[in-house]
């Protein structure tokens, strides 16, 4: 099974920031090593709203639901070491999380 990983670097809950988000699926953007913003639909006035935005970690393919909990934290470890240290520095993620 693959995972996608995303870094969350803004978002409307500041605790939220500094957290990794994970999907099934890839979401269109942002691509590694990018920071897109995300968005919601707001059904009251028919527009889409920024909530926050995402940097790019990449994905990780795992075998089953028992390698997934036994690597995942080794994997965003490794994810974050491949991304600039701005997106770190800007989610607040420290270099000794980043680089263990």
């Amino acid at each position: 099974m693959r995972k996608h990983f995303y870094l969350v670097t803004e978002d409307d809950d500041p605790e939220h920031v500094g957290a990794i988000m994970t999907t099934d699926t890839r979401r269109t953007r942002p691509l590694k090593n990018e920071e897109a913003a995300t968005h919601t639909f707001n059904e009251d006035d028919g527009d889409f709203e920024e909530h926050g935005k995402l940097v790019g970690l990449g994905y990780a393919d795992f075998e089953d639901e028992d390698d997934l909990d036994e690597r995942i934290g080794d994997v965003i470890k490794e994810k974050l070491s491949e991304v600039d240290d701005e997106w770190l520095e800007k989610a607040g993620v420290t270099e000794a999380v980043a680089n263990v």
